[in-house]
């Protein structure tokens, strides 16, 4: 019985100083509350033997026994949880095992090698930013609003060749989509996402040299912001591999970049975001409708309203095309530092998947015209246009979205 105190006090000390190091505050607050449930029942523990003399020998042995079987007790439920979520991970994948399981089976099982949460959270950053989330959310107040504000969103759709093309009301977007991009205007406010500018109640998760955060003027929930801790401009070409890797493992989610020129609010600080594979319909298109070559080792979506070029393949293969194609970009486009685009990264469970949607202008026509707000960024070409204003969401029809991916579009080879 000693041992297996010493066990989880000794995983219980362990773990909070990954929370420590990770900068985890939910793996924290639940370690917090672990040690003083441990340290209630060493006190009670304490005072009975200090007062035994109090009772009587029979009364003494009948209260300890009942904390000894209650220890042994509350033992035998995590390493069932432990096994459970073992035989879990084993069959359906790791993401699977929630993290208050997986947190209980690293501080029970740790000092034994089973099981270990601080390699669980290292590579499984989902569940790092599933408590991001929760923490976000509850404590920071223009987070909370604004992502209990999606749950009004409004949302049309129209039918069109066989796929779906969306239009989302969300009036917190005005700010990303009127955003200022010319050099006065960048050289006139403070980057907001340096680390230096960032509201103080944000917090972070950090990854090599980049910031997870939560955007807090989302699109979908959950919503991600993943800015460079060093200020350097956007420009993706060096951070291909990174990019790679994000998608990689943030099993689920879509990694994608906007170009400076293209929908980045903040083009003078290299950042990617990322959503839920399930929020991007450019993911189940390209699954249902027919491609085309375009060049070696790179397709099209056929007969699509905008163009999308996709790449598959291992690593290496996916960077070393990409380069090829940039190139080919850029050639087009000689006058701009990067090709106009914006890509969207998606691992697969075999292989990465890169969406490449290369671009000839960053509004359209109706923006300054003044007939619509919208300015298309990767999850407007990905299908689903934001409509900051609700008068622009009730007016907007089919052929006016055709119309603006018409504009926007940069059509390969053509």
């Amino acid at each position: 019985m000693i041992w297996i105190v010493l066990y989880i006090i000794i995983g219980m000390l362990w773990q909070a100083s990954v929370a420590v190091r990770l900068r985890n505050t939910e793996l924290y607050r639940l370690t917090h509350r672990r040690m003083f449930i441990v340290a209630g029942v060493a006190v009670v523990g304490m005072v009975l033997y200090f007062f035994r003399g109090m009772f009587g020998s029979d009364a003494v042995a009948g209260i300890v026994g009942f904390w000894l079987v209650m220890v042994v007790a509350f033992c035998i439920v995590w390493v069932a949880l432990i096994a459970a979520n073992v035989f879990s991970a084993a069959r359906y994948g790791q993401e699977w095992m929630t993290f208050r399981n997986r947190s209980l089976g690293g501080m029970v099982l740790w000092p034994v090698g089973i099981l270990s949460v601080e390699r669980a959270l290292r590579s499984e950053i989902v569940l790092r930013v599933e408590c991001l989330f929760s923490s976000q959310t509850r404590k920071w107040p223009l987070a909370r609003k604004n992502f209990s504000d999606l749950r009004n969103v409004r949302l049309r759709s129209f039918d069109h060749d066989g796929y779906k093309i969306y239009v989302q009301c969300n009036p917190a977007r005005i700010i990303s989509t009127t955003a200022k991009i010319d050099k006065d205007s960048i050289a006139g406010r403070k980057c907001f996402l340096c680390p230096a500018n960032r509201p103080k109640e944000q917090d972070l998760i950090a990854w090599r040299d980049y910031d997870i955060l939560v955007n807090p003027y989302p699109i979908f929930d959950p919503h991600l912001t993943i800015p460079c801790r060093e200020h350097q401009p956007q420009l993706i070409k060096s951070h291909l591999g990174d990019m790679l890797d994000l998608a990689h493992e943030l099993k689920g989610w879509a990694v994608f970049y906007n170009g400076p020129k293209c929908g980045a609010s903040a083009p003078d600080h290299f950042h990617f975001q990322a959503v839920r594979v399930a929020n991007i319909p450019l993911y189940s298109d390209y699954e249902n409708l027919e491609h085309e070559d375009v060049k070696e080792n790179v397709v099209r979506i056929k007969d699509y309203s905008r163009e999308v070029l996709c790449i598959e393949g291992s690593r290496g293969f996916v960077i070393e095309t990409m380069e090829n194609l940039y190139a080919d970009l850029h050639y087009d486009q000689p006058d701009d530092e990067e090709p106009m685009m914006n890509v969207v990264c998606v691992w697969t469970g075999r292989k990465w998947r890169l969406f490449v949607i290369p671009r000839l202008t960053y509004r359209p026509s109706q923006y300054f015209e003044g007939k619509y707000v919208i300015s298309p960024g990767t999850i407007e070409m990905c299908g689903v246009m934001i409509a900051p204003k609700v008068e622009d969401y009730g007016n907007i029809t089919l052929d006016d979205i055709l119309d603006i991916y018409r504009q926007v579009s940069y059509v390969v080879g053509v």
